[in-house]
C-alpha cells in the first residue's frame, strides 16, 4: 500500500520517530501537519451557496488516539527489483 502519514503539528517526537522508522520505505511518506486555522475569508458573503452542507467532516478517530492519520494514496507499491 502507498500512503502518507500525516502527524499532528504538536507531535514532533512522534514525527521524528515515524520519519526514522519509515525512512527506508519508499511507499510511505511521513509529513507534519502544517495547517493553521481557517483559510476561508469572511470578508464578503457569497451570493449563493450551492452546497447543501459543509464538505468538511471531523477527523477520523485515529487522529485523536495515536496523533497521526494514514492517508492511502493509490495502488499497492511495486516491489523494487534486486
Amino acid at each position: 500500500m502507498r500512503g502518507v502519514l500525516v502527524v499532528r503539528r504538536k507531535q514532533s517526537e512522534l514525527f521524528e520517530y515515524l520519519k526514522e522508522h519509515f525512512g527506508d520505505e519508499p511507499s510511505i511518506e511521513v509529513l507534519l501537519d502544517r495547517r493553521s486555522g481557517e483559510r476561508r475569508r469572511a470578508e464578503q458573503e457569497p451570493r449563493s451557496d450551492r452546497r447543501h452542507s459543509d464538505r468538511r467532516t471531523l477527523p477520523p478517530d485515529t487522529w485523536h488516539t495515536p496523533g497521526y492519520v494514514l492517508v492511502p494514496t493509490g495502488r499497492p507499491a511495486q516491489p523494487v527489483p534486486a
